[in-house]
């Protein structure tokens, strides 16, 4: 029993905490909506009524707050403003808000209206707006004046002659079709950062023509499309003609700048290279996908197109219909140069003496022994140089790329006199020649060199171990006859016969004799070789 009691209390505890739990939650989730959108006076979101405009006097100072747009405009009085507070809507077909002075600060938030209609100026400003505006007080001086608003029309007649301003907005006026349908206003005024654009009016815009065509639209003609035009008619209208000459049932009113996201520049080629005249490429601009023609649209003016580097063409916007200007770079590449040809030298001539030169160049050119350090060329000749290579080419300038390096040799003379003349070398990086006898006795000297080696490999012999004992005797015999002649050799003056002295014997002699020693041992040698060639067979 006692189980079943506390189980009972158990449960309505939880019962009772899950209860207090969902009325808190519904109390958190209520108080947490931000009212994103509050439509004739209550909040889409939560359904609660929602104070979303505050009425304050023209220094900030509130005078109280509506739930609806129409209940705040009738509060105000002239010269007040209406702020929002919360994204607002009224459906109300008409809202009037008598003949006063308004400002609605949309504050940065969004409103709309079906109908608003005033007998006096009113600004909006800040935020966004969407519905019909009308002021039918005809002849008074009261203006309409969109700051820095993004608004979308569905109507709009101002008939009152202060007109319509815009400053820093973008307004879209969307009649689509339909059978009536106002675009009404004796004025417009425009900054230079607005857009006005109407689509499908079926009237086009229409007046009293209150006031002469300049002080009517005489300041946006440089906000018309190209091909469209201004046509006053005294006593009866304003307007706007389009490309046919007919009343302009849509038209977008901005003005044209060549800097524009809708602009499209081009120029080609982009890149040329120096010849020492002046590049010009071909210029296109398009606006809006229409193609502008040079001269009547826009003229082109051409900077630093001659010379290697960077150059520019400044498309300038001509006429009333398109303005500023934008500009396109291009580049000229440096032009290529050849290698130098007809460069003469002269040997050194003797080691050291550093008098070799190298003729027919000039200070256009510059020279180097390793291609990577380059000396200047001051003269038409290069003088003090040792033999060796070196290669001459073309200094790198504004308008050309070095060339490239003809190779020179400057060779040292021969020494029995050979010659120091001057010789033309013949070709771009190809070793000239600048002593053609040091050449031909260098070949000769080649030619014997190869020969003697021919020679000594054919008439060495290669010993075996069955003919050893035999060539040692007959290396030992010849060791013999060496040292007598060594010994024959060191005996002076002094030792020898004096008959000898008396012939007059010279040092000729001496020599001759020495060949015959070594003749007779060359012999033996052979004989030699021949005694053990006939032991093999």
């Amino acid at each position: 029993m006692r189980k079943r009691i506390l189980g009972t209390i158990i449960a309505a505890g939880f019962f009772a905490v899950a209860a207090f739990a969902g009325a808190n939650g519904l109390a958190e989730t209520q108080a947490a909506c931000e009212h994103s959108q509050v439509k004739d006076g209550a909040c889409v979101d939560c359904n609660d009524p929602v104070e979303c405009i505050e009425v304050e006097d023209a220094s900030g100072t509130a005078k109280g707050t509506y739930s609806k747009l129409e209940d705040a405009a009738a509060a105000a009085g002239n010269g007040d403003i209406l702020k929002l507070l919360y994204n607002c809507e009224s459906t109300s077909t008409y809202i009037d808000a008598g003949n006063k002075n308004l400002t609605i600060d949309l504050n940065k938030k969004e409103l709309k209206a079906v109908h608003f209609d005033i007998m006096g100026s009113l600004v909006i400003e800040n935020g966004e707006y969407s519905g019909y505006i009308r002021n039918a007080a005809t002849g008074n001086e009261h203006t309409l004046t969109f700051e820095n608003v993004r608004a979308d029309l569905t109507q709009l007649g101002w008939y009152a002659k202060g007109g319509i301003k815009l400053v820093n907005s973008n307004i879209e006026q969307q009649h689509d079709g339909a059978a009536f349908t106002e675009w009404w206003l004796e004025k417009l005024q425009m900054d230079q950062t607005s857009v006005y654009k109407i689509t499908n009016s079926p009237s086009g815009l229409s007046n009293y023509g209150l006031l002469s065509l300049d002080e009517a639209v005489g300041g946006i003609e440089e906000f018309l499309p190209a091909g469209y035009t201004l046509d006053g008619q005294p006593n009866s209208y304003n307007t706007i003609l389009d490309e046919t000459g007919t009343k302009a049932r849509s038209v977008e009113l901005r003005y044209r700048r060549l800097t524009d996201a809708t602009v499209s520049v081009s120029i080609a080629p982009t890149s040329y290279v120096y010849d020492g005249k002046a590049k010009e490429p071909t210029v296109t601009v398009t606006y809006d996908g229409r193609d502008l023609t040079e001269g009547t649209d826009y003229t082109c003016t051409f900077t630093d197109n001659i010379n290697a580097g960077t150059a520019s063409v400044k498309i300038t916007a001509k006429g009333k219909t398109y303005h500023g200007e934008t500009v396109k770079n291009y580049t000229i590449d440096k032009a290529p140069q050849t290698a130098p040809t007809g460069l003469t030298t002269k040997n050194e001539s003797a080691k050291g003496k550093k008098d070799g030169s190298i003729k027919n160049v000039d200070v256009s050119m510059e020279y180097s022994v390793d291609q990577n350090v380059w000396k200047p060329i001051t003269a038409n000749t290069i003088t003090g140089i040792s033999a060796g290579d070196y290669y001459v080419r073309y200094k790198e300038t504004a308008n050309y790329y070095a060339s490239g390096a003809t190779k020179v040799t400057v060779k040292m003379s021969v020494p029995d006199g050979g010659t120091t003349e001057d010789v033309t070398t013949e070709s771009v990086t190809t070793e000239a020649s600048t002593d053609a006898t040091t050449e031909d006795t260098t070949e000769a000297t080649t030619t014997t060199e190869d020969r003697t080696d021919d020679t000594t490999e054919d008439v060495t012999t290669e010993s075996t171990d069955d003919t050893q004992d035999e060539t040692e005797d007959v290396t030992t015999e010849s060791e013999e006859v060496v040292s007598t002649e060594d010994q024959t050799t060191e005996k002076t003056d002094a030792d020898k016969p004096d008959d000898q002295k008396n012939t007059g014997v010279k040092t000729g002699d001496d020599f001759a004799m020495k060949t015959a020693v070594a003749g007779m041992i060359i012999s033996l040698g052979l004989a030699g070789i021949v005694v053990i060639n006939k032991r093999r067979k």
